[in-house]
């Protein structure tokens, strides 16, 4: 009989997945449906993995599709919510379909513990599912730390046979041996020993190694002396090398170009300064001069005024007595 179970419900679960497969469910597809709030894709993730038993993916995406209009969704999230054993999410849903007047949300809201005990062996299965995960990701962690290392390992062992073999052979006076040298040096952060064996490969006669040479000493500031390498690369007909000492000599104009530009900008802006120093001296001379007429012309209006001549009325008499007469004259103002 238990086989019997065990086989119907086999079959079941096969039943509905080939159910998704005939309506055409694509898993992605339906992912980024939900991700652009498609309800009805969340839904259809949601009812996908609950028949997995995929229960936290399971409870989100049937959450996302709680709305009022579709409130068994509600109660089919906080299922699933309750079976991954996490009571405060669980409550959350179910007070979220109570809202949304959901009958058995608002029923179980009031009594969680009860819920969550109705849950409890999907609980048990699905903590031993999520440590067994959990087993095996950091298993799979460990395993590619390891194979990781073991690479790191064997290139550094590769590394360290070719620095040795080309050493040998750089000191042989072989060009092309100091070249792959310095290039592993300069890997290894060596920069100091990388740049001693490009020298040496351009005392070779090695026009990469010139070339490299040459455009690490003027990095560092020692511009002609990188310029130097840099033609003997060219000389030896690498054609970056030219390129470069092309570049250099623009750069060059461009930056004599910049400074004479900036020479004549700054004449110009001190001949400006000049004009308008010029412009307002000539402006505040002019004030003055009208401040000066304009108090010569008050000084004059507020002067002494000149006094109105008085006006004298004189009156001659003529006086007389015995043995003799004269004129008298009298004035007034």
């Amino acid at each position: 009989m238990r086989t019997l179970r065990v086989f119907f419900f086999g079959f079941t679960l096969i039943a509905g997945f080939h159910g998704y497969a005939k309506k055409g469910f694509d898993l992605k597809k339906s992912e980024y449906a939900c991700s652009q709030d498609d309800l009805v894709a969340c839904k259809e993730l949601g009812d996908y993995h609950y028949k997995k038993k995929d229960w936290d993916p399971a409870a989100t995406f049937l959450y996302k599709a709680c709305t009022e209009e579709n409130n068994k969704t509600c109660f089919k999230a906080s299922e699933a919510q309750a079976k991954t054993g996490n009571k405060l999410s669980t409550g959350v849903f179910l007070e979220v379909g109570c809202n949304f007047k959901e009958p058995k949300c608002c029923e179980f809201s009031k009594d969680i513990d009860s819920f969550m005990a109705m849950h409890e062996k999907d609980q048990k299965a699905w903590a031993l599912l999520e440590e067994k995960r959990q087993e095996i990701q950091e298993k799979k962690l460990q395993a590619e730390k390891k194979k990781q290392e073991e690479k790191e390992a064997k290139e550094r062992l590769a590394l360290d046979q070719k620095e040795s073999e080309f050493s040998k052979q750089c000191e042989r006076g072989r060009a092309k041996s100091c070249l792959e040298l310095a290039k592993i040096l300069f890997i290894r952060d060596r920069k100091e020993d990388s740049m001693a064996s490009f020298e040496k490969a351009c005392e070779l006669r090695q026009a990469e190694g010139c070339r490299y040479a040459g455009v690490m000493l003027i990095q560092n500031g020692s511009e002609r002396y990188g310029e130097r390498l840099l033609n003997e690369g060219c000389s030896l007909r690498d054609r970056e090398s030219c390129r470069l000492l092309d570049g250099l000599a623009q750069d060059r104009e461009t930056a004599l170009k910049a400074q004479i530009q900036a020479i004549e900008n700054r004449r110009r802006q001190q001949e400006q300064a000049y004009l308008e120093a010029q412009e307002q001296a000539r402006k505040q001379q002019a004030t003055e001069n009208l401040i000066r007429a304009a108090q010569g012309f008050s000084n004059h209006l507020n002067g002494p005024q000149p006094q109105p001549k008085r006006r004298t009325t004189c009156t001659t008499r003529e006086r007389t007595w015995i043995g003799g007469s004269a004129y008298e004259t009298e004035c007034e103002d």
